[in-house]
């Protein structure tokens, strides 16, 4: 969580750049996530309630990651309108 606002800029600018140029992105059609660092990335966006992420996303997936910190999150109202999903290799 130490990188939250690091993290929110950088990912801001970045998907801002998508969004302008791909004019018919809709939240309702749009994913969001990561595997191991980017799941984990992801989580962190979402524990802190980003204002963009939440905004542009309403799917969101964790491979190999993430799934711990985001679970804090997933039962705040805010998070009721979108779906999860999340998956982990069994050894």
């Amino acid at each position: 969580m130490d990188d939250l606002d690091t993290i929110s800029r950088a990912y801001r600018v970045m998907l801002q750049k998508l969004l302008d140029t791909v004019p018919n992105i809709t939240p309702e059609r749009s994913a969001f996530g990561g595997f191991s660092n980017g799941a984990h990335t992801t989580a962190v966006l979402l524990a802190g309630q980003d204002e963009f992420i939440l905004r542009n996303f309403r799917s969101f997936f964790f491979v190999e990651g993430g799934s711990p910190l985001a679970a804090n999150v997933l039962q705040k109202l805010a998070m009721k309108r979108n779906r999860f999903s999340s998956w982990s290799e069994i050894s």
